[in-house]
């Protein structure tokens, strides 16, 4: 099912520079992998850019689709870390 998102700039960071869930916590049982996301049954990230009218470009790496689990006890996603701070914005950009 898709679901279409409302996504608006600038965001809330936090301390390490990790963007932050508007509704605060969510969650149905402890706080997850992504703590500031909420639920977080699977995630994918895509970057996608309009070009023009006709055509969307959209960020692969290795060109194929994500298709890793994050099955770690860390408290962030590094990945999108890394996505915000090396693709789209600069710290001050996103704060």
């Amino acid at each position: 099912m898709l679901e279409l998102f409302q996504f608006s700039l600038p965001f809330t960071v936090d301390a390490s520079g990790l963007p932050r869930n508007r509704n605060g916590r969510q969650g149905i049982a402890g706080r997850g992998n992504h703590l500031k996301f909420g639920p977080n049954l699977l995630n994918v990230y895509v970057l996608i850019r309009k070009i023009d009218n006709n055509h969307l470009m959209i960020l692969l790496e290795g060109n194929t689709f994500p298709t890793r689990w994050r099955l770690s006890n860390g408290h962030y996603d590094e990945e999108l870390q890394l996505i915000l701070r090396n693709n789209l914005l600069s710290d001050s950009d996103i704060q």
